[in-house]
């Protein structure tokens, strides 16, 4: 569901945003605020925590006039306030359904070498 409570996204633009800090509460919620705030729609993500380190990528949906410098700017805010390094950058529009090629998983366990 979009802001407007109509399940879609309106006609727009797609940008991914991404950020990058050391982990702490609150990242995830300050810039998802932002997001809703501009009317972006998170279409999808992935996070994970690195060394101490939380990183997150997101695929935003934005609606029609957006503009991604007014987005950049809103984010400065938590990006200061959390040590975050942020990033946004429109990217085309890709549908998981039309993706060509078989996805796959690949787990490896071993002992930790260098190289």
């Amino acid at each position: 569901m979009n802001r407007t409570g109509r399940a879609g996204t309106v006609a727009g633009m797609h940008v991914a945003v991404t950020a990058v800090g050391a982990d702490r509460p609150g990242i995830a919620a300050a810039v998802a605020k932002v997001l809703f705030d501009h009317g972006g729609n998170i279409e999808d993500s992935r996070m994970a925590i690195l060394g101490g380190h939380f990183a997150m990528m997101l695929i935003v949906a934005l609606p029609a006039g957006a503009e991604t410098a007014a987005l950049e700017r809103s984010l400065d805010a938590p990006a200061r306030a959390l040590d975050l390094i942020v990033a946004v950058r429109p990217v085309a529009e890709v549908s998981a359904e039309h993706a060509e090629g078989t996805q796959y998983v690949v787990t490896v366990y071993g002992a930790d070498k260098p190289g």
